[in-house]
């Protein structure tokens, strides 16, 4: 089973013994997800592919919302691919948990808040190997 540090609101969390915490089966899926679609393309040098374009749609583009949905919505989709590819090439040489693992991508919903236009709401929906559904949403201001 594969595991990774567990975040929160960004930062490292750490367990009241002072040891630093992580994430297994579906909490790492979640985290997996989140952190993947929120990283731009290309900022990780080592990983030049890992990441996705969704921020560069949805920020600063004169396109209409229609537009920007639909290719933002493409992007998380295509990124979660990728990290579904990656989760492949890992189950040669790590085990992976069948929670943690994407089988595939079931809902990407971005949507404009309708009180508030500079707020993009995003929803997340994958299903694990595990065949559990798993969540992930947040709200990006443009």
């Amino acid at each position: 089973m594969s595991y990774d540090l567990r975040l929160e609101k960004g930062n490292l969390k750490i367990s009241p013994g002072c040891d630093l915490e992580v994430v297994q089966f579906t909490d790492k899926l979640i985290q997996d997800v989140l952190k993947l679609v929120i990283t731009p393309a290309g900022a990780n040098q080592m990983f030049a592919w890992y990441g996705s374009s969704f921020g560069k749609t949805i920020i600063g583009t004169p396109y209409d919302q229609t537009f920007i949905k639909g290719t933002a919505t493409e992007q998380i989709v295509s990124a979660i691919e990728n990290l579904r590819g990656l989760q492949l090439s890992q189950m040669q040489f790590q085990n992976v948990s069948a929670s943690e693992a994407i089988s595939r991508v079931l809902n990407v919903s971005v949507d404009p808040d309708k009180t508030d236009p500079r707020l993009i709401k995003v929803f997340i929906s994958v299903l694990s190997r595990a065949v559990t559904q798993s969540d992930v949403s947040f709200i990006v201001r443009i």
